[in-house]
């Protein structure tokens, strides 16, 4: 059982597991509105990527670890404090662009992951 102080802190262990784990695949019933989909809605709601953080595709910080020379693990064990993060104010797009891609099972993407809807 893992105890959390806010979300914020449950998503930043959510998205260290699935990081940790590196699964090929990711799935849920019915990804869209009840699993990943509501997910990464909430986390939008709080300015937190989610998708973005937990795909395989490289991100800015990333990139600027491998043009630094700096690991990757050191930059995310220096991460900005709690507090900090909690102030800021991320707004994205909407996470399912569209309604065909909302009944469809299309408008969940994390790259370099395949997302499955199991329903």
């Amino acid at each position: 059982m893992l105890l959390c102080s806010d979300e914020r802190n449950l998503f930043n262990h959510f998205m260290k597991a699935i990081c940790s784990f590196d699964p090929d695949i990711i799935m849920g019933w019915d990804i869209q509105s009840g699993s990943l989909g509501f997910l990464a809605e909430r986390a939008s709601f709080l300015g937190i990527s989610l998708l973005n953080k937990i795909s395989r595709t490289p991100s800015e910080p990333k990139i600027a670890a491998r043009d630094s020379g700096i690991p990757e693990k050191e930059i995310s064990d220096n991460l900005l404090p709690e507090s900090v993060i909690a102030n800021a104010v991320i707004l994205e797009d909407s996470i399912i662009e569209d309604e065909w891609g909302r009944t469809h099972a299309s408008g969940v993407h994390v790259g370099g992951r395949v997302v499955l809807n199991i329903w």
